[in-house]
């Protein structure tokens, strides 16, 4: 399980997104506490993707993992430069369920204070928020 919750931090950190993708089931979804939305894991990496390109010094650390049955729980640290030069830190938790070696379900924890800055640019909507035009 470790080794899943590794590749997967630093595909995204590396911007490798074909790597990142194949970490997912092909139906995977993913839960975020900050949004109350359930997700289609195929259009988060979406939103990861734009999220991570626009973002400088991208890294993920303090990676801990621990196995429970049919996955794991991780927690980690990211940290980056915000377009606008400002840095963020934003500590995470995901309980995820793996099947097959790939996830399946993600619920993906994080402090809604530390995101303020990153809602900024338009990323991590609360659920019902009015889509901004690009």
């Amino acid at each position: 399980m470790e080794a899943l919750a590794l590749k997967m931090m630093k595909a995204a950190q590396d911007y490798d997104f074909d790597t990142l993708r194949d970490c997912y089931t092909p139906d995977a979804t993913l839960w975020l506490n900050i949004t109350g939305a359930t997700l289609r894991a195929a259009d988060h990496l979406n939103t990861v993707k734009t999220v991570t390109t626009q973002v400088k010094n991208l890294r993920h650390d303090n990676i801990r993992v621990r196995a429970i049955p049919g996955g794991y729980v991780q927690q980690h640290r990211t940290r980056g430069e915000l377009p606008n030069g400002k840095t963020y830190e934003v500590h995470a938790c995901f309980v995820v369920e793996v099947r097959d070696g790939k996830i399946a379900h993600r619920a993906e924890y994080i402090d809604s204070a530390a995101v303020a800055a990153v809602r900024e640019f338009g990323f991590l909507k609360p659920a019902g928020a009015p889509e901004t035009a690009s």
